[in-house]
């Protein structure tokens, strides 16, 4: 349920194709043949599709990676205390997301980055700004166009733990701990 556009299949066989549109949905409802292979053009990608082993009547969950709405955690993007720029560590991770938004050109996300509790929530609330921007200044550079990347700082808002300084700036949690809410995640705005 991710189709966009009309979606066209070919029979790998005998070369007949099929075009059809999607439903408000985003979803497909054809007759396919059994045991069957096809080309699938949709959305400016191809894949294929093999009918063995499917019985009639089944649903198949096809070729979105991605759904709107799902959320993953960019891995080892963490930032220092009280920093915006892009470690060292952290480019070969976002490598694999400009590699994902150059291989799905209809993807379009938002990129948010959280902090740790410590500071007020003020100034977390800017630290995220700058570290999201961050990231999608890396992303642009790399040939990723901006238009498709909507950044977005959560602060301290969001935590992944149960680390919470409110109403002060102290949290009992070591390092680690408040490293694992220093974070960057991806949330598919449509695909």
């Amino acid at each position: 349920t991710c189709f966009t556009s009309a979606v066209t299949l070919t029979d790998v066989a005998t070369g007949e194709a099929k075009t059809i549109s999607p439903n408000m949905n985003g979803e497909l409802h054809l007759d396919l043949k059994m045991n069957a292979k096809y080309t699938v053009n949709y959305n400016g990608q191809v894949d294929t599709l093999n009918t063995k082993g499917i019985r009639p009547g089944a649903i198949i969950d096809g070729y979105c990676k991605y759904r709107v709405g799902q959320k993953w955690l960019v891995p080892n993007v963490y930032y220092d205390l009280n920093k915006w720029n892009i470690r060292k560590d952290a480019s070969a991770e976002l490598n694999k997301l400009v590699k994902i938004m150059k291989e799905n050109p209809t993807l379009q996300i938002e990129l948010s980055s959280h902090t740790d509790c410590r500071s007020s929530a003020r100034y977390n609330i800017v630290l995220s700004a700058r570290r999201a921007k961050a990231v999608v200044d890396y992303l642009a550079s790399h040939g990723v166009k901006m238009r498709r990347i909507l950044a977005a700082g959560y602060g301290e808002s969001m935590p992944t733990n149960s680390c919470v300084c409110e109403p002060s700036d102290y949290s009992p949690c070591d390092e680690k701990q408040h490293q694992a809410n220093r974070r960057t995640e991806v949330k598919v705005l449509k695909y």
